[in-house]
């Protein structure tokens, strides 16, 4: 049996796989097609997601929203929806919306959805959500969509070329003009600090992780070059 790296040095056989790939994948093409468009915010390509991903924070937001009848929760960056249906389990009567850039990941969401009698969540496209259009949020979850998985692969000493500070900077403070005041903000698995962008001033530290950094992946600073530290534990925030 030819083993993978093996089959790495046939030439032209790893662009063709990853034709094939494309061809056959509505997710892949929807981030091809947004790449090539150089779509605005446009930041990680990857739709990887599991149900129940993430449950220190969604047990979190269970126990910080338990006095709110029906919180409203978006879940940003939201792929194919498991995140979105893993907080129903958690938030029973929460409204809850999702938002994906890639509208092949919205149909599949959608699809999903209308396979259960749930009226009380939504999905949509976009790359960034409007204050007006969507009201405001008691909690948002920003999760693993700051970050481009080429720079996990290579480390390189910038990341500039694959996703810039000042977009995700953009997107963090569209997220905190949905927020109401005393809403959770949770960022996790990204490759940028929160404390270093102009919203720190305007919350709170609520929930760090003892052990830092899930992923190890690499930290860039504002300037897009690489950090000697990639140990972050800081995981969600309260807005003043």
């Amino acid at each position: 049996m030819i083993s993978r790296a093996r089959l790495r040095t046939i030439p032209g056989l790893v662009p063709l796989v990853r034709l094939v790939r494309l061809l056959n994948s509505p997710v892949l093409r929807g981030a091809w097609w947004l790449k090539q468009r150089r779509t605005p915010l446009f930041l990680q390509p990857s739709n990887f997601t599991h149900s129940d991903r993430w449950p220190v924070f969604f047990r979190f937001m269970t126990e910080h929203l338990a006095a709110l009848k029906a919180p409203r929760i978006l879940s940003f960056g939201c792929s194919t929806g498991e995140e979105v249906f893993s907080l129903r389990n958690y938030l029973p009567n929460a409204e809850l919306i999702g938002i994906d850039i890639n509208p092949a990941n919205i149909a599949k969401a959608q699809s999903k959805l209308a396979a259960t009698t749930d009226l009380r969540i939504k999905f949509m496209q976009g790359n960034a959500p409007d204050a007006m259009a969507l009201g405001e949020f008691d909690a948002i979850f920003c999760m693993a969509v700051l970050r481009h998985g080429g720079l996990a692969i290579d480390r390189p000493a910038r990341c500039d070329h694959l996703i810039k500070f000042a977009d995700v900077e953009c997107v963090l403070v569209h997220l905190a003009a949905c927020l109401k005041p005393g809403g959770y903000l949770a960022v996790w698995s990204s490759h940028f600090r929160f404390a270093d962008t102009v919203l720190a001033t305007e919350f709170d530290t609520v929930l760090s992780l003892a052990h830092g950094r899930q992923f190890h992946s690499p930290l860039y600073g504002p300037d897009n070059v690489r950090l000697p530290d990639d140990g972050y534990c800081e995981a969600i925030f309260r807005k003043r």
